[in-house]
């Protein structure tokens, strides 16, 4: 098999998702995943992604969350090793869960982050 060239896997998964809610503004923050080999890609933005339900469809057991592009966050400018952060306004009725997808220059995306639940 040939090597293997740098850069050739997607970025590492976004951990330690938290967040701050004052009111109805949520902000989630998170640190920017470290490159942990030569052949992982280094991240270059995120995808905030969001489900949003209403209190009777959060109660049906077997039904899927479907989760959308809430919106992005880009690494340029920004001190990589600061903490990253996207903010949110919360609609009363509604429960909401949060994931982040990690990206490359080429466009490789990362696995999806654990889910957070800021409603719960």
């Amino acid at each position: 098999m040939p090597p293997i060239a740098p850069g050739a896997y997607p970025p590492p998964v976004v951990k330690n998702l938290m967040f701050e809610l004052k009111e109805d503004q949520l902000t989630l923050f998170w640190p920017a995943p470290a490159v942990r080999s030569e052949k992982e890609s280094p991240a270059v933005g995120f995808k905030v992604l969001r489900a949003r339900q209403t209190a009777s469809e959060a109660e049906c057991r077997t039904c899927r969350l479907r989760y959308q592009v809430a919106g992005e966050v880009r690494l340029a400018g920004q001190d990589p090793s600061a903490r990253l952060q996207f903010q949110d306004r919360l609609e009363p009725g509604y429960k909401y869960r949060y994931k982040i997808i990690s990206y490359s220059v080429d466009g490789l995306e990362s696995r999806e982050s654990d889910s957070l639940d800021p409603t719960d």
